[in-house]
């Protein structure tokens, strides 16, 4: 059996973009960069959570592998 080893996909390491804040600075224009900057932060925390899952499943692959073969 050959392990075969993916390097992470280049859409989960790309940097989010910073969502800018137009003027006028307005109570309005705050409200929506704030979503706009959670939604970045959201994309950001998926894109952890994805590259730890694949860490975890090339790990067990790793073991399940050494297991096989001893």
């Amino acid at each position: 059996m050959k392990i075969v080893h993916e390097p992470v996909p280049e859409s989960l390491t790309a940097a989010t973009p910073a969502p800018e804040l137009t003027a006028p600075v307005t109570w309005g224009a705050i409200a929506i960069w704030s979503d706009r900057l959670r939604d970045a932060l959201d994309t950001c925390n998926a894109d952890k959570a994805a590259i730890a899952d694949l860490d975890l499943r090339r790990l067990k692959r790793l073991t399940d592998h050494a297991r096989a073969t001893q």
